[in-house]
C-alpha cells in the first residue's frame, strides 16, 4: 500500500499482479508525510533513500491501529486507509491492479509451489487441487 499526496494517489496492492513493480516505480514519488509499507530487504534496495519513510509509515499504522492491522503487511485494503490514514489519503484517488483471473491463477499456483519447495510431478493434478483449496487466499476484489 502507498499513499502519494503528490500526484495525490493511493495505490492499494493485490497479490500477484505486479504490485512490487508498480510500487518500486512509484517510490520515486515518495515524499516526507507519504505512507509506503515495506519490501522484503532484497526489493527495498530498489528505493534507495525511501528507507525513512517506510520506517515512519509503519509506526504511524501501528500507532494508530493499536494492533488491530498488521502494520507491516502490503496487501491491506482501502479502509485500512479510510480508518487510519484518511488524513494523508484526503483528496487522493484511489487504484489497484487486478490481473487477467487465469493468468493470475497460474502465476499464484507456481508462486504457492516455490514458496513451499513443492516438486511438481503432475502440474495438472497440483493445478486443480491448489484452485480447489488454496486459490481463494489470492482473491483481492475485496480490496
Amino acid at each position: 500500500m502507498m499513499i502519494l499526496r503528490e500526484p495525490k494517489l493511493v495505490f492499494i496492492k493485490t497479490k500477484k499482479t505486479a504490485g512490487s513493480s508498480i510500487e518500486i516505480a512509484l517510490s520515486a514519488k515518495l515524499q516526507d508525510g507519504d505512507f509506503a509499507t515495506p519490501f522484503g530487504k532484497e526489493a527495498e534496495l530498489q528505493r534507495p533513500g525511501k528507507q525513512y519513510i517506510v520506517r515512519r509509515s509503519v509506526k504511524l499504522l501501528r500507532d494508530r491501529a493499536k494492533g488491530e492491522v498488521q502494520a507491516r503487511y502490503p496487501h491491506n485494503g482501502i479502509g485500512v486507509v479510510n480508518r487510519y490514514l484518511s488524513d494523508i489519503a484526503e483528496g487522493c484517488s484511489s487504484i489497484c491492479v487486478e490481473r487477467n483471473p487465469w493468468d493470475k491463477a497460474v502465476s499464484a499456483f507456481y508462486f504457492w509451489m516455490h514458496q513451499r519447495r513443492t516438486q511438481i510431478n503432475d502440474a495438472n493434478a497440483l493445478f486443480l487441487s491448489f484452485c480447489r483449496t488454496r486459490l481463494k487466499f489470492f482473491s483481492d476484489f475485496h480490496l
